[in-house]
């Protein structure tokens, strides 16, 4: 049985017919499953996130907060099912979001590079050392350079902390209140 991705009413065949010829590969450009890209965030998401996305490309041209940190945990709706929602909603938009793990991330950084992405979506960015998040201090460093870079570049950024607290206690205050100054925090 074939699914029709136009069926949803997300995918309209005279604006998207490019990106349903090839699917896959937009899927997998940006790190999410197929069936993200002809479903509706607002299945997923509250109307707050979606709003957020919505005023996404003003937030940019107004010089507001143009980037999102989801702060806590929840298992009912979790991180990682959000932000694909968010990165195919992108797509579907024609901006290149991308949901990438940190350890790719930090793979990239150590190579001397940026993560190529429009939006860059980092589900697990931090976890607390208690919750096996432990990162070496060059990492910490490169990762802190990369998103003062993706921020003059007016890059938006999405990423999942766990904690607050625990991010400036094991980051450092300055990545804290990076995070604070420059990003939307959204309680999960």
């Amino acid at each position: 049985m074939t699914i029709d991705p136009y069926a949803s009413g997300v995918l309209s065949r005279e604006v998207h017919a490019r990106l349903v010829a090839n699917l896959s590969g937009y899927a997998e450009d940006a790190g999410v499953q197929p069936f993200w890209l002809y479903t509706s965030m607002k299945d997923v998401c509250s109307p707050s996130e979606v709003e957020f996305v919505r005023k996404l490309p003003h937030a940019r041209a107004e010089n507001a907060k143009f980037s999102m940190a989801y702060v806590g945990n929840s298992a009912n709706s979790p991180v990682e099912t959000r932000m694909a929602a968010i990165a195919a909603a992108l797509v579907r938009n024609f901006v290149r979001a991308r949901v990438m793990n940190l350890g790719h991330v930090l793979e990239i950084i150590g190579d001397g590079e940026l993560p190529a992405a429009t939006v860059l979506l980092i589900p697990n960015f931090f976890f607390s050392s208690v919750e096996g998040g432990e990162m070496r201090s060059w990492a910490k460093i490169g990762l802190l350079d990369m998103l003062y870079a993706r921020q003059a570049a007016q890059l938006p950024t999405i990423l999942h902390v766990s904690s607050m607290k625990m991010l400036d206690k094991e980051y450092g205050t300055q990545f804290r209140a990076f995070l604070e100054n420059h990003y939307v925090t959204m309680p999960l």
